[in-house]
């Protein structure tokens, strides 16, 4: 129904003001970043210090599981676990160790018995 075809003279009240409608809130979501550790590149990887704490905390000609290795580098080195598992991490990376079948490790250019 628009106003013109309305009957003014029937109507009580008109009224022509402006109508406010109820504002709506807008939530703003806030991102936060979430970091993501990269893995470090070649340059990055300090090979000899690597081969170094593999020769240190590994035995030659012994193979070991994942968590003796890095049960080994933790108490070679003082640090976490976390930290720990990196190292372990980057060892491998390295090349200084060797992974043989049923998930045990030896240290690199020697024999697994």
């Amino acid at each position: 129904m628009s106003l013109l075809s309305t009957d003014i003279a029937k109507v009580k009240r008109l009224s022509l003001r402006e109508v406010k409608l109820p504002t709506t809130e807008r939530k703003v979501e806030t991102i936060t970043p979430i970091l993501v550790e990269r893995p470090p590149t070649d340059e990055e990887i300090d090979k000899p210090k690597l081969i170094a704490l593999a020769n240190r905390v590994i035995e030659g000609e012994n193979s070991y599981s994942r968590e003796d290795i890095i049960e080994r580098i933790k108490e070679a080195t003082n640090v976490s676990q976390e930290r720990a598992e990196r190292g372990f991490n980057l060892i491998l990376q390295a090349g200084a160790i060797e992974p043989t079948l049923g998930d045990r490790y030896y240290l690199t250019g020697s024999t697994p018995f």
